[in-house]
């Protein structure tokens, strides 16, 4: 005789030929006594208490289960519990017998939870003690083998993701958090492992992991866990001590996973600072309650790159919600657009996460507020994604973030020349510069470089008559070169401006690669821009428009 262990409800009719069995009796209704399936929360409980009961009893080869745990005739736990059953590394293998007042067709009708009874070893049988009985006593029900799991049982049924835009947008949240933990063998954070924990009972992640474990292997990696970031940190010019990349995080669900991620990959590097927002609490709030404390950090901490959620507050979940009336997309805004004024460096770059499918939107968002790119929270569902690639692709928009926050510094500059007495002309040239260095341009060094030049040479017009080679004001004091190229009038303005000296072997570096860049030597190679020849020639502009300014030869 089969060793064998009943669940039910007691609801069931027996004689003494079924004394031998165990017996298990639950009740799964939902009312007060029961505030775990009262929370919707029949996964758990299935988990901790049934599954950890028939564990308690020792080893079976046969599990009857009544197809009813409850007083709710539709409910139907039984089978609910069946799946569990299969997905339970332990148990998985058992034969199970489903014992029903109800036909499989009618079942079926009823509920999808009753594709289980088409599989291999799945039995229904009657409600009667001669039923039970007689299926006790066979003896060619054998467990079934990895293969038989596989090929009848797994590739046969599907469990499906919860319905609602919220809901998926949690597990999509859960499961990336899940995958990105196991490829980065993140083991020592507590809110890791209780998402972890707590996916592990829901019967959703139990399909999902049996599914990906034959597929995608989301085992623990066995290769030597390697350094994201390499290299050193920029070097900015006339700065001799490096400052740490500031790091700022920003997302309604930091503290479920994605927070300890990032301390992760970041503090395991030098020279970077990690903070994320964790004051605000989203629950309930709309857009206008979160804004006022999201930009004062961003103004406060001054930060070189910015993880940004997409969706932070309960509105933006709503299907007809207009993209743009998105709080990370507002967010993004407020960063980015001159038009909206705070203290914020708009050079800041950013990097948007988000779990929607909708990429459109985050496609408008590059080409209206240039962000650096975006991560998606994979869903268990998209066959397409890979968090080995995810990984890589924001390391590379990280390290393409940091290799653009000089940008902030230029923008400072910027600022700074923009409030001048100048002309409209230098003020085209100036605010060229951020443009061009903001954009993906092949030759965007040269192109500044040129802008800067050309700024030069509109420094030369205020003071020197292009045609007669003379000051315009009648200064003698320096004779300006017969020549009258650039390079020698504007020699002789530092001179005036008494900047000869400290700016002299950048006036010949600049003019030389201006010069290579308008006529490329055809045998030779010459050296081309870098980010620090621009910081360092805007540098230099911007303190002799500050004399220019100042001096006002015109006047």
């Amino acid at each position: 005789m089969n060793k064998s262990i009943l669940i039910h409800n007691n609801n069931i009719k027996l004689n003494k030929n079924t004394e031998t069995m165990k017996y298990l009796s639950f009740g799964l209704d939902r009312n007060e006594n029961n505030k775990d399936v009262l929370n919707s929360d029949t996964d758990r409980y299935m988990t901790k208490f049934i599954l950890e009961d028939i564990r308690n009893e020792g080893e079976f080869n046969l599990i009857f289960i009544k197809d009813r745990l409850s007083n709710n005739y539709l409910d139907l736990y039984g089978l609910l519990l069946a799946y569990h059953i299969r997905f339970t590394e332990d148990m998985k293998y058992i034969p199970i017998i489903i014992i029903s007042d109800l036909d499989s067709h009618t079942l079926n009708l009823m509920t999808p939870l009753a594709r289980i009874l088409f599989t291999r070893n799945i039995f229904l049988i009657a409600n009667s003690p001669d039923e039970i009985n007689k299926m006790q006593q066979l003896t060619y029900i054998k467990s079934l083998t990895k293969d038989n799991f596989k090929i009848d049982f797994l590739n046969l049924i599907k469990v499906d993701a919860p319905a609602s835009y919220v809901s998926r947008h949690s597990i999509a949240n859960e499961w990336a958090i899940y995958k990105w933990a196991k490829e980065l063998k993140i083991s020592d954070s507590k809110n890791i492992n209780e998402i972890i924990e707590e996916l592990s009972q829901q019967l959703y992640f139990k399909y999902l992991q049996n599914k990906y474990s034959m597929t995608d292997n989301i085992v623990e990696i066995e290769k030597e866990k390697k350094l994201l970031f390499k290299g050193k940190p920029l070097q900015i010019v006339k700065k001799a001590k490096v400052e740490k990349k500031r790091i700022l995080y920003i997302d309604d669900e930091w503290n479920k996973g994605w927070n300890d991620i990032f301390k992760t990959i970041f503090t395991e590097q030098k020279g970077y600072k990690f903070e994320a927002i964790e004051d605000i609490l989203y629950k309930d709030k709309d857009y206008n309650d979160i804004k006022t404390k999201i930009i004062d950090k961003i103004e406060r901490y001054k930060p070189d790159l910015i993880i940004l959620d997409m969706r932070l507050v309960d509105s933006d979940h709503k299907k007809k919600e207009n993209s743009k009336n998105i709080s990370g997309i507002k967010i993004l805004e407020a960063i980015k657009s001159e038009k909206i004024k705070n203290n914020i460096n708009p050079a800041i770059q950013v990097i948007m996460l988000t779990a929607s499918g909708r990429s459109d939107i985050l496609d408008n968002a590059n080409k209206d507020n240039k962000i650096l790119g975006y991560i998606k929270k994979e869903h268990p569902e998209d066959i397409y994604s890979d968090t080995k690639e995810s990984i890589e692709k924001f390391k590379k928009l990280v390290d393409k973030g940091f290799e653009k926050s000089y940008l902030k510094e230029i923008w400072d500059i910027q600022n700074t020349i923009l409030k001048l007495d100048l002309s409209n002309e230098i003020k085209f040239e100036v605010k060229s510069v951020f443009e061009i260095l903001d954009s993906d341009m092949e030759k965007r060094y040269t192109y500044a470089m040129l802008s800067i030049f050309q700024s030069l040479e509109e420094i030369n017009n205020i003071y020197i008559n292009d045609k007669t080679k003379k000051w315009i004001d009648g200064y003698v004091n320096i004779v300006v070169e017969d020549n009258g190229y650039t390079k020698q009038k504007i020699e002789a303005v530092l001179k005036r401006l008494d900047l000869f000296q400290e700016f002299t072997s950048e006036i010949y570096i600049i003019s030389k690669m201006r010069k290579n860049a308008i006529h490329p030597p055809k045998k030779s190679k010459y050296d081309k821009p870098t980010k620090e020849n621009i910081l360092t020639w805007f540098k230099m502009l911007q303190i002799i428009l500050e004399k220019v300014s100042s001096d006002k030869p015109n006047h």
